[in-house]
């Protein structure tokens, strides 16, 4: 979770050096925040995009905005939700499987190529997908006809843990909601000039 808040104190001195924008400033404030979050969600889905095989829409329905800024509290946070199932990760149907005579073959990682791993299957023989499985990637465990068992790729929270990018995406929030104030506030200020 990252949560993109205004320290009440620097919005205090920032309203006593701009004085006659008391009603102004906090609704300002609030849209920066709100603005900072919307540019964060999607540059969470971008940076977990460079490492997954899969779209912007499957990425961003795992991402959500917590809470909308206001002139009264403001403090948004995006989050990123975990799968439904904890420990297991998402299908292999996100990313594109193709089923061959040796085998099944997937791209999970950008950095990786598809390659085919034997034994796996999607239907009853190639070109031909089995409706009741629904488009994922199984294997049997053991010889001859034993269960059959679901394959899982990478969720995108396991893809954001892994490759560490909560600090960068932190440090780069602070950043942007900088640049979103300063750029209100010389709006303000031109404003104020104006009339």
């Amino acid at each position: 979770m990252v949560e993109i808040k205004v320290d009440p104190t620097s919005l205090a001195a920032l309203k006593s050096a701009i004085r006659g924008t008391n009603k102004q400033l906090p609704k300002e404030m609030a849209n920066a925040v709100n603005k900072t979050a919307t540019k964060t969600r999607t540059r969470v889905s971008k940076e977990i995009r460079k490492e997954l095989n899969v779209s912007s829409k499957g990425i961003k329905k795992f991402l959500r905005i917590k809470g909308r800024a206001t002139s009264r509290n403001p403090t948004s946070a995006v989050m990123l939700d975990h799968e439904k199932r904890p420990g297991v990760g998402g299908p292999t149907k996100r990313f594109s499987p193709d089923q061959k005579a040796k085998g099944t073959s997937w791209k999970i990682s950008k950095r990786e190529r598809k390659a085919v791993r034997p034994g796996t299957f999607m239907g009853p023989r190639p070109g031909r997908l089995a409706p009741k499985l629904h488009g994922g990637v199984f294997v049997r465990r053991g010889a001859g006809r034993q269960p059959i068992v679901k394959i899982h790729g990478l969720s995108p929270w396991a893809a954001y843990l892994k490759n560490d990018m909560d600090p960068i995406i932190r440090q780069w929030s602070q950043e942007e909601l900088q640049e979103q104030i300063a750029s209100r506030v010389r709006t303000i200020l031109k404003q104020k000039l104006r009339s």
